[in-house]
């Protein structure tokens, strides 16, 4: 069954804080289109418009504390960097946690995973028998990297290999409840890294007959063990929040149109560990109206012949019963980049488009492909004194908090709605970028791309730090497909990529965000409609990012 809703952005996937290298052909406009005028510009500047002032973002939902709750039980240095990556894949689930001091605790959770310095040095006998007694009495229990002998006898582990950078992951041949989900999209052998990057992992050798080895690293010791409740993860889960916080790991595929499930590890790990421990589990329910996943259409309009196309996406969608988000730049002049696309044409369009009940979003003031190295601020920008441009491969005069606050100042000025999402230009991520968001009030981001963080699954946005990670407010929504490189001879071929994503995605109950751009270049409404009709069928509710965000938000983060 097939539930519809939209939005709309147009946007080029380029690899994270780098413009792209040809910046007309990567960003799907023809080079003569991006200095050609619009329509009639509006009125820009607005002589009297205030400096855009808003309340900071919210912190969001906790999770309620319901069901089934997890004990995070730390040992050592609180916070760790694995404590903190477990917390906000708990969260990313919607599955409750709390802390537990004591290891005496222990027996009062019937679902406990066991974070931090693992070692001789940390685990004594006393805290060893203890968690033995909870695992007798019917505790679940997830040790995480574990280098104490004391807890090897309980895992049935003969010995652990020093720490170090293993590449690869490959399922045991044997099938696992524990694995079900990735065994039934076909991934038998998972890469951790790319060219370069470093992952840090415990390996072990296991007994014979002592315990179960789920999954081996590429340099075959025992990457997840299993003895009846207690598991061993050998993968610390600090990798997981690398992998969001942008770092990349060395990775280098395309950044959307293949499924990417490295960033997904975790959160599918606890999930299944608690729905198979835990006596009343209390998880996400992942797609609004009883769907298994959602299907999120958005399109970037950056371009100056957006206003002229956009209405073609959208009579396309409302035949079909969805709605869409559009991120619009806007640029009221030729910015040096390209032409006002913030035209009069433009703002009538949009006010149709709200009309009817579609959803507009911030796709920045000016797109400008040095968007992250812009300076935070200069003097109290706003609508009435902000005029950026770009010459010479350099933006003059610009701002994040020009590009972020003063787009968000028009679109409401005009529509009458309220703004929460924004996505910059190319996918840029400048070092204060979720900082400059919650500081403009938006309540979601869309700039990560799935070859990057590798998920697909809403989540906190997160930045690495020396000895940590900021966890902003913000809800980072991945994107995982877009038009790049589509044109009318590939339109059957794209499309079936596209809906490959979707399916593996029905599996995990992951989103899947689209963006296509109106755009003058020929097959993005064909591919659009070809996608839509195709979908029909499938247990996925479409729409929006905004009611998508709506339902998903409301159940906690």
């Amino acid at each position: 069954m097939l539930a519809f809703a939209l939005s709309c952005t147009q946007t080029t996937p380029a690899p994270v804080d780098e413009p792209p290298t040809s910046l007309p052909d990567e960003h799907g406009i023809d080079p003569l289109d991006m200095l050609t005028d619009g329509d009639e510009a509006a009125p820009y500047p607005r002589p009297g418009a205030p400096v855009p002032a808003y309340p900071p973002t919210p912190q969001p939902r906790p999770i309620p504390a319901v069901g089934t709750i997890v004990g995070i039980w730390e040992v050592g240095a609180a916070p760790s960097r694995d404590s903190t990556a477990v917390r906000h894949a708990l969260a990313t689930m919607g599955i409750p946690s709390e802390s537990i001091a004591r290891p005496s605790q222990l027996p009062a959770y019937r679902v406990v995973v066991v974070v931090g310095e693992l070692t001789d040095a940390t685990i004594t006998k006393d805290a060893a028998d203890r968690l033995a007694a909870a695992l007798q009495a019917g505790t679940a229990v997830l040790l995480v990297a574990p280098r104490a002998t004391r807890l090897y006898a309980l895992a049935g582990i003969q010995a652990v290999a020093p720490m170090g950078d293993r590449r690869e992951l490959l399922l045991a041949d044997e099938p696992s409840p524990l694995l079900e989900e990735l065994r039934s999209i076909a991934i038998s052998k998972l890469p951790l890294t790319g060219a370069g990057a470093v992952t840090p992992t415990v390996g072990y050798a296991v007994q014979d007959g002592g315990a179960r080895v789920l999954a081996r690293f590429d340099d075959g010791s025992a990457a997840l063990v299993q003895r009846g409740a207690l598991y061993v993860l050998g993968l610390r889960t600090q990798y997981y929040l690398d992998l969001l916080s942008g770092l990349g790991l060395g990775f280098s595929d395309e950044y959307t149109n293949r499924h990417y499930i490295q960033g997904d590890l975790l959160p599918l790990l606890l999930r299944r560990f608690y729905l198979l421990h835990a006596p009343s589990p209390r998880v996400r329910r992942t797609a609004p109206d009883g769907h298994r996943a959602a299907v999120i259409l958005t399109h970037d309009c950056d371009s100056p012949y957006s206003a002229q196309i956009m209405h073609h996406f959208a009579e396309a969608e409302r035949a079909r019963g969805v709605r869409a988000t559009y991120l619009v730049t806007t640029s009221a002049y030729r910015n040096g980049l390209m032409g006002a696309v913030y035209t009069r044409a433009m703002i009538h369009g949009l006010r149709r488009l709200v009309a009817d009940g579609f959803d507009v979003g911030s796709h920045s003031f000016g797109h400008f492909p040095d968007f992250h190295r812009l300076p935070v601020a200069l003097d109290g920008e706003s609508a009435a004194n902000y005029l950026p441009r770009y010459d010479q491969g350099q933006t003059q005069g610009g701002s994040l908090v020009g590009e972020i606050q003063v787009s968000r100042y028009l679109l409401e000025e005009d529509l009458g709605i309220r703004v929460a999402a924004f996505r910059p230009g190319f996918l840029l991520t400048p070092p204060a970028y979720y900082e400059q968001l919650v500081a403009g009030g938006y309540l979601r981001s869309s700039v990560r791309a799935g070859g990057l963080v590798r998920t697909n699954f809403p989540h906190r946005a997160v930045r690495s730090r020396p000895g940590g990670y900021d966890i902003y407010p913000v809800i980072e929504y991945p994107l995982a497909l877009s038009d790049r490189g589509l044109d009318e001879g590939n339109i059957p071929e794209r499309v079936a990529q596209w809906l490959a994503v979707v399916d593996r995605n029905l599996v995990t109950g992951a989103p899947t965000l689209l963006l296509v751009h109106p755009s003058r270049r020929p097959g993005r409404t064909q591919a659009l409609v070809a996608f839509l009709d195709a979908l029909q069928g499938r247990d996925v509710w479409v729409g929006d990012l905004s009611r998508f965000a709506a339902f998903y938000e409301e159940q906690g983060f």
